[in-house]
């Protein structure tokens, strides 16, 4: 393949990689980490140890990797680039003794008017709470754009704030009287509250409305009004709309945890990859997902390195790991059935018709390094990866779909002319960078098309909204509850069908890292896609539905984006490791023993080991933790 050819060197941001001399200080750190162990013996053990890859923690965080976190990016002028608020469930400020937590918001079913909510309250003042009463309130008009959802979202008293009306309850009465209270340092008490919509009138699509949830009562035998207040929202629908086609893509994707001498650099993919790890309960959310033609409707972007670290703890006489007490020889494992499995449920998924698509080996930083010029690496990251997945699927390479997912969807018009040279033909990036030509009153569609001086390139824009509400819950007892961030992505799901007539292919991209806080998270987030207002389509078959031709975008890469990458003197310090170990293939292979066999066994790992130390898991916050 002919090599891409380079575009001009950008300018970094002044100040944006910090001292000039640690990238080159930290490179000989990871570069002696990854290439020493080659030769074995101790002095390659106590190399490793003292190295990058055994000394980097995974950040724990439920949104993903804070290394590449999006949420301050500004755009090239300056500003920033819009972050979504999160959800609020509840209200304690002075006025309020009583947290309302709202766990779960029933619609009304098919022919029917009856909503209900249920929750928790909870209270951390001493006096006692008597008299208490609920109510339940629908407000109007329903919510108008995406933005003002994100805004009531945050602050359901935001200004202009909604008429509320009152809803009848079940019993015909007007308040629902409690009569267990919550009391200071008890468990939280739950509720169910149901009311009747009555007779007015459903939306001609579908539509949004805000609710309010409200407690009344005493403190101390005195009359407070309210006690507590929480807000959500409910969506109703027609059923008579056309349904919004949602793509997810799932990264399944781990930090580089390879070494050339064929150790893992550690033993945590065993917990990863077993039932109830990350890993495991990201795939098994997948598997779980079918489209109205019974394949899987989500599409796995894959990291090749993974599949390599768990075929090696599928070796039948066991692996090895570094561990400071485990010598040379590192730390010894029996074969891991769940390492096998969790390939196995891979080539399941895509026999099964499920998108699988693989991530550049070593998730390499293809903005960094097209930056950095080092277009043999983007070019063998690109292509290997798709080969290691290919080999796992038993496909031909050229059979596998070329998609590319910078990480956090963020890339310049250089590196995505670079990837369309590299046969590219699908790139995913942020809506925040990917626009329309021109402004539009809702959200257009995903699909757009760049030019590159390879010809265009399919870009679909994702939709940094979806992603931001699906991962804000965190598990943590002061966050958001599951049952609001659920509301409000099904909420945010009905408001882009309500926008417009016709559906808009749209695709949601979650983040490589995501950390689902509980076993069935991940699983409600793709569930929720399915519904009356949204209907989850494959990423290969999606922008083909009833969709207009795709338009021309304008791409803005942020400003800051380029000083998260790697530094460009950290990467020409491993390109020049690389060159050398490469140069070294005539002495670890002289004649007679210059064979294919023995460039993989003794070269190919080095070289692999130091294209994997150009990963986006050394970005940010891992340098730190290896300067100190």
């Amino acid at each position: 393949m002919t090599a891409p050819r380079r575009p001009a060197r950008r300018a970094r941001p002044r100040g944006a990689s910090g001292a000039r001399r640690w990238p080159a200080r930290l490179a000989a750190v990871v570069l002696l980490a990854l290439v020493i162990p080659v030769a074995g013996g101790s002095a390659a053990g106590a190399a490793i140890r003292g190295g990058l890859v055994e000394r980097i923690a995974r950040p724990d965080s439920s949104t993903g990797s804070p290394r590449s976190s999006t949420a301050s990016s500004t755009d090239e002028s300056g500003g920033s680039l819009p972050s979504s608020p999160g959800s609020a469930s509840s209200s304690t400020g002075p006025g309020n003794r009583v947290t309302v937590t709202v766990d779960e918001v029933q619609a009304p079913a098919a022919g029917s008017s009856v909503v209900s909510v249920q929750g928790t309250l909870s209270t951390s003042g001493p006096q006692p709470l008597t008299d208490l009463r609920m109510s339940l309130s629908i407000g109007s008009p329903a919510v108008t754009s995406r933005g003002r959802l994100e805004t009531l979202a945050e602050n359901g008293e935001a200004r202009p704030q909604p008429s509320y009306r009152q809803l009848p309850l079940s019993g015909g009465q007007s308040t629902q009287p409690l009569s267990d209270p919550p009391v200071q340092g008890a468990d939280p008490v739950r509720f169910m509250i149901t009311s009747d919509l009555g007779a007015s009138a459903l939306p001609v699509r579908v539509g949004v409305y805000p609710l309010r949830v409200k407690v009344t009562g005493s403190v101390g035998g005195q009359p407070v009004a309210p006690l507590g207040v929480a807000y959500t929202f409910l969506v109703r629908s027609s059923g008579q709309q056309q349904r919004t086609p949602v793509a997810v893509v799932l990264p399944l994707a781990d930090q580089p945890r390879l070494r050339s001498d064929g150790l893992l650099t550690d033993n945590e993919l065993a917990d990863e990859v077993k039932p109830t790890g990350r890993l495991y309960r990201l795939l098994d959310a997948a598997r779980s997902t079918v489209t109205a033609e019974g394949r899987p409707a989500v599409t796995l972007a894959v990291d090749p390195t993974l599949v390599q670290a768990l075929q090696i703890m599928t070796n039948p006489d066991g692996y090895h790991y570094a561990s400071p007490g485990g010598g040379a020889d590192g730390v010894k494992e029996p074969q891991s059935s769940d390492a096998a499995q969790f390939l196995n449920d891979i080539k399941n998924f895509a026999d099964a018709g499920g998108g699988v698509f693989a991530l550049p080996y070593g998730d390499a930083d293809l903005a960094a390094l097209v930056h950095a010029q080092k277009l043999d690496t983007v070019s063998y990251a690109v292509n290997t990866g798709q080969v290691v997945l290919a080999a796992l699927l038993k496909r031909e390479p050229a059979q596998m779909a070329s998609v590319a997912y910078p990480v956090d969807g963020l890339a310049d018009t250089a590196t995505v002319d670079v990837l369309r040279q590299l046969k590219v033909g699908t790139v995913l990036l942020d809506d925040r960078i990917l626009r329309p030509g021109s402004a539009v009153p809702y959200t257009p569609s995903a699909t757009y098309e760049l030019p590159t001086s390879a010809g265009p390139i399919r870009a679909l824009a994702t939709d940094h909204r979806l992603a931001e509400i699906a991962t804000s819950f965190d598990g943590r007892a002061d966050g958001p509850s599951a049952g609001v961030v659920l509301t409000h992505f099904r909420a945010d799901l009905a408001m882009i069908t309500a926008e417009q007539s016709e559906p808009r292919f749209q695709v949601l991209a979650l983040p490589r890292g995501w950390n689902p806080p509980t076993d069935d998270w991940a699983k409600q987030v793709l569930g929720a896609i399915d519904s009356d207002y949204s209907v989850p389509v494959p990423l290969d078959g999606g922008a083909g539905q009833n969709q207009s031709p795709a338009r021309r975008g304008v791409l803005v890469y942020p400003a800051d984006a380029q000083a998260r990458e790697l530094p460009v003197t950290y990467l020409d310090a491993v390109a020049s490791v690389r060159d050398e170990a490469l140069a070294l293939g005539p002495v670890l292979c002289p004649p007679p023993k210059a064979t294919r066999t023995c460039r993989i066994d003794r070269v190919d790992p080095m070289s692999n080991a130091l294209v994997t130390a150009t990963s986006v898991a050394w970005r940010g916050g891992a340098w730190s933790t290896v300067c100190r």
